[in-house]
């Protein structure tokens, strides 16, 4: 039983690297909206919507959602963590296409539409 848990997370851990590396890079959408996925270990990760709003995100992946993460403390104790999200569901994903749907309230509001979004590299 340890052992099929053992294998069932490194394949699990596995694929997420792979979708990882696929989406490093920067993506952009035909009115100019831009995604940039650097790691998932720091802050350098961006999203600009059609007005030109943008901030640095924390980046998780979770099966086929990509996590936009601004995580802050709003407290000078520093105890707990406050996260907003901006959750992405991948719809399509190669070498050169990304398409999108926001999925969470944060990021329709980012973009203004729950729609589907392509973006190019």
């Amino acid at each position: 039983m340890k052992t099929v848990l053992t294998i069932f997370l490194l394949i699990t851990i596995n694929i997420s690297f792979s979708q990882i590396e696929k989406l490093k890079g920067n993506w952009v959408s035909d009115i100019n909206e831009f995604i940039s996925i650097k790691d998932t270990l720091k802050s350098e990760n961006w999203i600009t919507n059609s007005h030109l709003r943008n901030e640095n995100f924390y980046l998780s992946l979770k099966n086929d959602i990509i996590s936009f993460q601004s995580r802050y403390y709003f407290s000078d104790n520093m105890e707990k963590m406050y996260t907003n999200r901006y959750d992405l569901k991948i719809l399509k994903l190669n070498d050169s296409i990304l398409i999108i749907k926001p999925s969470s309230k944060n990021s329709i509001s980012f973009f203004g539409k729950d729609k589907p979004l392509k973006f190019i590299r």
